[in-house]
């Protein structure tokens, strides 16, 4: 699952420890990802990849790449895991992630340390194949069993019915 920055300069992969590839410079650094205690099995970039998410069974761990630090997302008293499905949203200062039972999780990541919303009991299956938070962080908006689902936090409700996605090829 290697990941670009949205600027394509540069690819983060791996599971224990971290390469990143300068693309441009066609170089590879081996780095330590800290904060995980177990394998990784998805990363994404902020926007303006400046922060990277990583997850692994026991979380989620944000890792300021000018800052050279980490911060373990707090969940709360949730036991379960998380599907792999993240997203920051545009202005990069809220992060959302969906758990494998229907929980959505939003952050603000602005804050320090991050301020985690109280999770969302969402109706949707464990076929969200994408999610993308609106640009001013108050949407949701996720692909799930072929249908489009606009889901409001502050309300904790779909803002109307799915919309069926044809496919176009």
């Amino acid at each position: 699952y290697p990941t670009f920055t949205s600027d394509g300069k540069l690819i983060i992969f791996g599971t224990n420890g971290v390469t990143f590839w300068d693309v441009d410079k066609n170089k590879m650094e081996d780095q330590a990802l800290q904060g995980h205690s177990s394998a990784i099995t998805n990363m994404l970039f902020s926007r303006d990849g400046r922060t990277l998410a990583s997850l692994a069974s026991d979380g989620i761990v944000l890792t300021s790449l000018d800052k050279e630090s980490s911060t373990h997302l707090d969940f709360g008293d949730y036991a379960g895991q998380f599907s792999g499905v993240m997203a920051f949203s545009p202005d990069g200062k809220s992060f959302t992630a969906l758990g494998n039972d229907g929980m959505i999780f939003n952050w603000d990541i602005a804050d320090n340390p991050p301020v985690l919303h109280d999770p969302v009991d969402a109706p949707y299956d464990n076929n969200v194949s994408r999610l993308t938070l609106s640009p001013d962080g108050k949407y949701v908006i996720y692909e799930s069993s072929g249908k489009l689902n606009i889901w409001d936090i502050a309300q904790e409700d779909f803002i109307r019915d799915a919309i069926g996605i044809e496919d176009s090829t």
